[in-house]
């Protein structure tokens, strides 16, 4: 016998979310997608050791196209590159969104 909200689980898991449109100041409007857990504690981990290329990586690759489409990887690695010359407040904005909390980033 199955578990009707492990089941409902299971098809949230594997549905698309919608991205989430984020306006960065200097660049314009970039889509991300929501982060996952397991993506979580992989930045998390990144930023507690200082590893900011892996936080940048991380941030990278929330990045999508409109309809949700994940960038390639050589477009994620492109992007990483970049971000690690942008200043903070930007890459934060970027991670925000796609935390749900869009807007939250100081000075943008």
């Amino acid at each position: 016998m199955s578990d009707p909200l492990l089941q409902k689980a299971r098809e949230k898991a594997e549905r698309v979310e919608k991205p989430v449109a984020v306006d960065v100041a200097g660049i314009g409007e970039l889509y991300v997608r929501p982060r996952l857990m397991g993506e979580r504690d992989a930045a998390d981990e990144a930023e507690q050791k200082g590893d900011y290329d892996a936080v940048c990586l991380n941030v990278a690759r929330l990045l999508c196209e409109p309809d949700g489409k994940r960038k390639p990887d050589d477009a994620i690695r492109e992007w990483a590159s970049v971000f690690m010359k942008l200043p903070q407040g930007d890459i934060v904005k970027i991670g925000n969104a796609a935390d749900g909390n869009a807007g939250a980033a100081p000075g943008n």
